[in-house]
């Protein structure tokens, strides 16, 4: 309704992406259990679940007793949040070659919550059961593996495929065109992830038609980004218009004004300002008039040139040869954990990067 509203003709492009209701999501140990976030693609287990003494791993060092274990894999510090991205897969494939009957990673990061990691959508990464615990929750079982105590990974639940769709628009003026684009599904609420690149696209798709009257514009909200941007892929491979007609690409991603916190011991105590841990990126013709647009916002003010690689999906439209690109993506505190909630942004965050993305498209888009 707000697309049709400025004026874009709308088309919903549907696709198959996983899925997985679990039953239950928990690890069990001796008379506790704690609460997990099973790793797609999911490999479920049945209501008892997979057991095996409690082992951790955090070097192949402990490869050695891992047959038949349930594995708590510890994660160096980090805002974790793929998969594939390393030291992740690499230690989980050891794990399971190990002989590991089931994984449970343990997301060490700045929270102590667990992190949902993104996943390759064609299938587990490992033929056991796999899934995720914070490293507040996990102080339990740590402490039980010292032991001979045996655990149970249970992960009873219906998965498969099911439809998802992206959102586009288009305004049809003749010449290349400019893009707009943002995700806007991900794991758990996400409002820091989503919600700044959701706002700021609602205030671009209101504001661009009117600022550039003869301009050619596509829009697009994707859908299955946590399956390694399966719907930005979707839209690349069969909906963007491409390169050669496209004027530039602006991209959305995550987290560029979500909120920052201090980290006072096991504390975290929210401050009245945006985390600065935020990349904005572009081709190299773009860098000067970037770092000119967003001076003075702290971690955008440092505009880097794309030959150094993009993450998430401005790195997929890079990849795919747009010849002028820019977008930001980021990782705050609360990245992919389940109370990435309200709490975590701040409405006032917004307008200043808008004003900065108008900026820099202006600059970028001379009359």
């Amino acid at each position: 309704a707000h697309l049709r509203a400025h004026g874009y003709d709308v088309s919903r492009q549907v696709f198959q992406t996983p899925f997985f209701e679990p039953d239950r999501a928990e690890l069990r140990g001796g008379d506790a259990a704690a609460p997990v976030i099973p790793q797609a693609v999911v490999t479920p287990t049945g209501p008892e679940g997979v057991a095996g003494p409690l082992r951790v791993w955090r070097d192949e060092a402990d490869s050695a007793a891992m047959a038949g274990a349930v594995a708590l894999l510890i994660l160096p510090h980090g805002r974790h949040s793929q998969l594939a991205a390393q030291p992740i897969l690499s230690r989980v494939r050891a794990v399971a070659q190990a002989g590991a009957a089931a994984i449970v990673i343990v997301t060490t990061g700045p929270t102590g919550e667990a992190l949902a990691l993104n996943a390759d959508p064609e299938g587990p990464p490992v033929s056991v059961p796999v899934a995720v615990i914070g490293p507040r929750a996990a102080q339990p079982a740590l402490a039980a593996a010292r032991g001979s105590v045996r655990a149970a990974l249970v992960l009873p639940g219906q998965g498969g495929r099911r439809p998802a769709f992206n959102l586009a628009g288009a305004i049809d003026r003749p010449g290349p065109r400019l893009v707009l684009s943002t995700p806007r599904s991900g794991w758990g609420p996400c409002m820091g992830e989503r919600g700044p690149g959701l706002a700021a696209f609602r205030i671009l798709t209101a504001w661009a038609p009117r600022a550039f009257a003869r301009q050619a514009i596509d829009v697009v909200v994707t859908s299955g980004h946590e399956y390694d941007n399966l719907g930005g892929h979707t839209w690349l491979k069969d909906g963007a218009p491409k390169p050669a007609q496209t004027r530039l690409w602006v991209h959305l991603g995550a987290g560029f004004a979500a909120r920052d916190w201090h980290e006072i011991g096991p504390i975290l105590r929210p401050l009245a300002s945006a985390d600065s841990q935020r990349v904005l990126m572009g081709t190299p013709d773009t860098v000067e008039t970037l770092r000119a647009a967003f001076a003075g916002l702290a971690g955008l003010e440092a505009a880097y040139p794309s030959t150094l690689g993009a993450a998430g999906e401005l790195g997929e439209v890079l990849r795919a040869g747009y010849p002028r690109v820019f977008g930001m993506f980021g990782a705050h505190r609360f990245h992919h954990a389940m109370n990435d909630d309200l709490e975590k942004v701040d409405p006032a965050f917004i307008p200043p990067v808008t004003a900065a993305l108008r900026r820099a498209i202006r600059a970028l888009l001379p009359a």
